[in-house]
């Protein structure tokens, strides 16, 4: 018993190529403009939140340094205003923090040598809108 071979083996493929609509070249080029459009959408806000994220973590690395240098000058007994050389270097010798502290963006930090008082700031950044109020 014999199959009987089609006529013509590409006639169902031709068929169905024929009848499925296919996308122009100009809407693949809208489309992926629109695709790119929104990849630099959340770039620019994924590089926003990243820059508040770093302020942040400044402005709360400032607050727990100042909060460790009057911690120290309490605990040792030291009077606001009372020059402490290397206070920075003091601070970490004798267990306070780790290493020195570095702004988590590009600004630097500036670190007084004596005890703050109470309207000073033991370490400010060179960054303006980093400064804590």
């Amino acid at each position: 018993m014999q199959i009987p071979s089609p006529k013509n083996k590409n006639s169902h493929f031709q068929s169905i190529s024929r009848n499925q609509s296919a996308m122009t070249l100009i809407e693949i080029t809208v489309v992926i403009t629109i695709l790119l459009s929104l990849v630099g959408i959340v770039f620019v806000g994924l590089t926003s939140y990243n820059k508040g994220s770093a302020r942040a973590k400044c402005i709360l690395q400032q607050s727990k340094l100042q909060k460790t240098s009057i911690a120290y000058a309490n605990l040792n007994e030291i009077d606001e205003g009372a020059p402490v050389a290397n206070f920075v270097n003091t601070l970490i010798s004798a267990g306070y923090i780790q290493q020195t502290p570095v702004c988590p963006d590009t600004g630097n930090y500036t670190f007084l040598d004596k005890i703050p008082n109470q309207t000073e700031s033991f370490v400010t950044c060179s960054i303006a809108s980093h400064i804590s109020n």
